[in-house]
């Protein structure tokens, strides 16, 4: 008699993450028509959302090409397990990448890393590129810093002028009530003006 060997759910589980081809054939991408048929592709696909934002992000350019912009947006509000901006950002990587913008072999495993590579302008790319930022370990931060420090220059140069305006006047308005009490104390004799140099 044959014994028959039984694995759980967690272990299949396992064993289903670890085998390469059952991962191979959930990034299969399928040509998909219908409403229902996108929902739960892109259901199924969400599980697992770190591993499988490209898929997701095919499947909502598909849709978003393929269905009425009204209904389009309908799936998304309704037949989701995510929000509208999660969509729109899914397509922007997923369009970052397909058009060569990210680089596939550097990319990092974090979708809101992604996203903040993927929004990068092109001046803000240039320079990622030039100081090794874009690499599979870089943190969100990273990226962050790097956008606040390139977009900032013009604000914090308007501020920084601001804040020494309000000191000089704040010290204009102090020098002037000195310059009163003088003018008080000497009992008004003084001449104003300015001292020249005259030359021999």
């Amino acid at each position: 008699m044959a014994v028959q060997s039984f694995v759980s759910k967690n272990q299949a589980r396992e064993l289903a993450r670890t085998d390469t081809r059952v991962e191979a054939m959930e990034t299969v991408e399928r040509q998909l028509t219908s409403r229902a048929e996108f929902a739960g592709a892109i259901r199924q696909a969400w599980e697992g959302i770190e591993k499988r934002y490209l898929l997701i992000g095919r499947y909502l350019l598909q849709a978003k090409q393929k269905l009425e912009h009204g209904e389009y947006l309908d799936l998304i509000e309704r037949d989701l397990p995510f929000s509208r901006n999660n969509a729109y950002r899914m397509r922007e990587v997923t369009e970052a990448i397909e058009n060569g913008r990210l680089p596939a072999e550097r990319l990092p495993n974090s979708f809101s890393i992604l996203y903040e590579a993927a929004t990068l302008n092109e001046t803000e790319w240039q320079e990622a590129e030039t100081r090794g930022i874009i690499h599979r370990e870089v943190r969100r931060q990273e990226i962050i810093s790097l956008k606040r420090e390139l977009r900032a220059p013009a604000a914090k140069r308007t501020e920084v002028l601001k804040r020494r305006r309000e000191q000089i006047v704040a010290l204009q308005r102090k020098l002037a009530e000195e310059l009163r009490q003088i003018d008080a104390e000497l009992g008004g004799t003084v001449i104003d003006g300015e001292a020249h140099e005259i030359a021999e």
